[in-house]
């Protein structure tokens, strides 16, 4: 059963991996360890060979896999945003070949690049989960929960657009970074004024990329507790068990 003092999106995480066990439990019963490693293998090195340990998936099966599996990459993707902070605070070694400026470049613009990714997630899954529902009684009761998605996705809108339109021809940049290039270049050439300028402006901007970062990752935190609210109420009942559409076959 869920712990009831569990919030949003753990506690949907909790009930998908009870509802789930099931079928880890009996793949694992059918499965020697011979076959598991062989199978393993084949997916870790894209070799040839039998990938889904030769069994069967049941129609439930098959539909708690794509919950289950759709869940998975949404938190992936915010245990990213909460990586990315751990990461601007060790910075790289002091090789030369390693720009701090690019460095820090490169995070804050994959930072934004992974809201994106996440936005588009959501986005997906609440699809996913209207298909699965489409042929139950419960659908008036569903869409009307569904519905709210929408609402709570494009709260992540106007942290994308940061993100630029044209991501894909450059990467993310701003007038610090700009600035910032121009200090760490000139303290390169040895600078007596930038040397001392771009230590500290390097700090400044890291802290300021911290700081933003702490505060996204809060109401990120938010924003999916609120849609795993609302998708824990569609997908399980109040104690946590499955709720398994009806003519899902």
């Amino acid at each position: 059963m869920t712990e009831p003092h569990l919030r949003g999106i753990e506690k949907f995480s909790s009930a998908i991996t009870e509802s789930t066990q099931p079928i880890v439990e009996k793949i694992l019963g059918e499965v020697n360890r011979e076959k598991a490693i062989e199978v393993m293998g084949n997916i870790l090195f894209d070799e040839p060979g039998e990938r889904y340990f030769g069994l069967t998936p049941s129609p439930k099966e098959n539909l708690l896999r794509k919950i289950l599996s759709g869940f998975v990459e949404i938190e992936s993707t915010f245990e990213v945003l909460r990586d990315i902070p751990f990461y601007l605070m060790r910075f790289p070694s002091k090789h030369p070949q390693v720009s701090k400026t690019r460095f820090l470049n490169y995070h804050v613009g994959n930072y934004f690049n992974e809201i994106y990714i996440l936005r588009e997630r959501l986005r997906s899954y609440q699809r996913v989960i209207a298909r699965i529902y489409k042929n139950d009684p419960r659908l008036k009761e569903t869409r009307k929960h569904i519905e709210k998605f929408e609402l709570l996705v494009s709260s992540f809108d106007d942290i994308v657009s940061l993100r630029g339109k044209h991501v894909h021809q450059k990467r993310y940049g701003d007038e610090d970074f700009e600035r910032l290039n121009l200090y760490e270049h000139s303290a390169n050439l040895d600078d007596p004024i930038f040397n001392r300028i771009y230590p500290l402006a390097l700090r400044e901007y890291r802290k300021k990329w911290l700081k933003t970062f702490s505060e996204n990752n809060n109401t990120v935190k938010i924003i999916l507790d609120a849609y795993f609210e609302i998708l824990y109420d569609v997908v399980f009942d109040k104690d946590g068990n499955w709720l398994e559409p009806s003519n899902s076959a």
